[in-house]
C-alpha cells in the first residue's frame, strides 16, 4: 500500500471580532440569576462570535457557536442554561433547523438552534417546566449548519422575547463551560477526512480506498495500480476514485477536476484541460465499458469524458440550485445516473428512476453523503448519512454502520445485494452481501 503525507486540518476560520460594546466583563454577565449551567455538557470550544456577517454582510450573527471538544461525532447532551419555561421544541427548518426556547427565571429568552432532529421529542415538549441542567436536546447540524462542523447556536435576549435585547453571552459561557474567561475566538478547523473515496472489484471480493493526497490503499483481491505519491506527485485535495469494468485500474479525481489514470483506465479529460475553472468538484464515475466517465461537481453539474453520455445536471433543471449535491451513481445499464443532495433530495437523469428520497419521507436533514444502487436488478438505492444511518428506497435494507470513529463519507453497492460503507478515517463496514476485507484505520497521517 502506497500513501503520502498531508495536512490533517484546514487552517481554523477566522473569528469574527467581537462587539465589545455589547459585552460585559467576564464573570458578570448574566447576571441575577440564582443558578447557571453551561448548554452543552462537557469540554467545548467557541467559534463565530456576535455580530460576525452574515451573508455577503446583510445580516449578522446574533449569537454564538458552541462545538464540542473533539467536534465529531455529533449528539453532545444539551442543557438547560437555567430553570424556566420551554416556549418551543420543533423542527423550523430554514438556516435554523432544530430549534428549542427557554424563558428562564431571570426573565431571559435562550435561543439554542441547529440541535438534532427530534433530540428533544420525549424529554421536552412547549410549555414544561425544566430546572436548570436537565437535559434537553442533543447537538446537532441542522439548518444551514455543517454536518462536518456540528455545533449549538445560542441567542441570548434580554427581554424574554426575540428582538428585545441581544446581548453577549461569549464571557459567560466561556467561564460556564470551561472554567475560563479566556476568549477563543476561533472555530474549530473544519472536518478534513483523509479517506476520499471507494471503489471495488468486478466480483466485489476486493475494493481501494483513497486518501486526499492521492495514496491508494487495496484490500482483498484488488490490485495496487499506482498513487500519486507514488508518481512524486503532492497534491491533498482528492476527491473520489473510479474503477475500471475489468478492475485492471482506476481513475482518481481532484476538487479541480484533474483526473488520474493508473493501470488500464484511460485518460479521456479533465475539467482544467477543457478549460473548465472548478474547485468544487465531489466524485468520478465510470461508464459501464470503461471508455469514459462522468465527474459531478457540488452545484450539480455534470461533466462528460470519453463515451459518457451527458443526460441532464441539476442547474439544468427548472430548479434553485441547491449547491450541496453530494455524489453520483450510474445506472445498471448504463444509460442514466443519479444525484444526491445533504439533504437527501435524489435527481435521476436518462434512465435512472427516481424511487423517493429523504424529504419525500419527511425527514428533515443535511447529512447525507451518498447514494448507492441496488445492482441486483437494476431497481432501488440507498442513502448514507454522516452518522451511519441508512434510507433504503426500493431496495432491502441491510444495516447501518454502528461504532463511527469518524463520519460515514459514502457507500459503495456490491455486484449483488449489498453495500459498504465507508468513514473519514477509513473505517469499513460491510452489510448484506458485502465482504469486509479490512480497512484503512490507522493507514492515514
Amino acid at each position: 500500500m502506497t500513501f503520502g503525507r498531508a495536512l490533517r486540518w484546514l487552517a481554523p476560520m477566522a473569528g469574527a471580532t467581537l462587539l465589545l460594546a455589547a459585552c460585559p466583563a467576564p464573570g458578570t454577565y448574566p447576571p441575577g440569576a440564582p443558578n447557571q449551567q453551561c448548554p452543552v455538557a462537557g469540554k467545548v470550544r467557541f467559534g463565530q462570535t456576535i455580530g460576525a456577517p452574515r451573508d455577503g454582510g446583510t445580516r449578522s450573527h446574533e449569537g454564538i457557536d458552541i462545538f464540542s471538544d473533539p467536534m465529531l461525532p455529533e449528539g453532545r447532551p444539551i442543557l438547560a442554561a437555567e430553570s424556566g419555561r420551554i416556549t418551543r421544541a420543533q423542527n423550523v427548518g430554514g438556516n435554523s433547523g432544530g430549534t428549542i426556547n427557554l424563558v428562564g427565571d431571570s426573565g431571559r429568552l435562550y435561543i439554542y438552534r441547529h440541535l438534532q432532529t427530534n433530540s428533544w421529542v420525549g424529554r421536552v415538549q412547549q410549555g414544561d417546566r425544566v430546572s436548570v441542567g436537565l437535559q434537553i436536546a442533543r447537538l446537532g447540524s441542522t439548518g444551514n449548519a455543517s454536518p462536518s462542523a456540528p455545533h449549538l447556536h445560542l441567542e441570548i435576549w434580554s427581554g424574554g422575547s426575540y428582538g428585545s435585547g441581544l446581548v453577549n453571552p461569549l464571557p459567560w459561557a466561556q467561564q460556564e463551560c470551561n472554567g475560563t474567561a479566556q476568549p477563543s475566538a476561533s472555530a474549530p478547523p473544519p472536518y478534513n477526512p483523509y479517506f476520499r473515496g471507494m471503489a471495488h472489484t468486478p466480483n466485489g471480493q476486493g475494493y481501494w480506498l483513497v486518501g486526499r493526497d492521492g495514496g491508494v490503499f487495496s484490500f482483498g483481491n484488488a490490485n495496487f495500480y499506482g498513487s500519486l505519491p507514488g508518481l512524486g506527485v503532492n497534491v491533498s485535495n482528492i476527491k473520489g476514485i473510479a474503477a475500471t469494468p475489468n478492475g485492471g485500474g482506476y481513475w482518481l479525481v481532484g476538487s479541480d477536476g484533474g483526473v488520474f489514470s493508473f493501470g488500464n483506465a484511460q485518460y479521456k479529460g479533465s475539467l482544467p484541460g477543457v478549460g473548465v475553472n472548478k474547485n468544487n468538484v465531489v466524485g468520478i464515475e465510470a461508464t459501464k465499458s470503461g471508455n469514459g466517465y462522468w465527474i459531478v461537481s457540488r452545484d450539480g453539474g455534470v461533466f462528460s469524458f470519453g463515451d459518457a453520455q451527458f443526460y441532464g445536471s441539476v442547474p439544468g433543471l427548472d430548479m434553485a440550485n441547491p449547491n450541496n449535491i453530494m455524489g453520483m451513481a450510474r445506472t445498471k445499464s448504463g444509460g442514466g445516473y443519479f444525484l444526491v443532495g445533504a439533504d437527501g433530495g435524489v435527481y435521476s437523469f436518462g434512465d435512472a428512476r427516481f424511487d423517493g428520497s429523504v424529504p419525500g419521507i419527511g425527514i428533515s436533514t443535511n447529512k447525507v453523503t451518498g447514494l448507492a444502487i441496488d445492482k441486483s436488478d437494476g431497481r432501488g438505492y440507498w442513502l448514507v448519512a454522516n452518522d451511519g444511518a441508512v434510507y433504503s428506497f426500493q431496495a432491502p435494507f441491510h444495516g447501518r454502520a454502528s461504532g463511527l470513529n469518524e463520519p460515514a463519507m459514502g457507500l459503495v453497492s456490491t455486484p449483488g445485494s449489498g453495500y459498504w460503507i465507508w468513514a473519514g478515517d477509513g473505517g469499513v463496514f460491510a452489510k448484506g452481501d458485502a465482504p469486509f476485507k479490512g480497512s484503512g484505520v490507522g493507514l492515514g497521517p
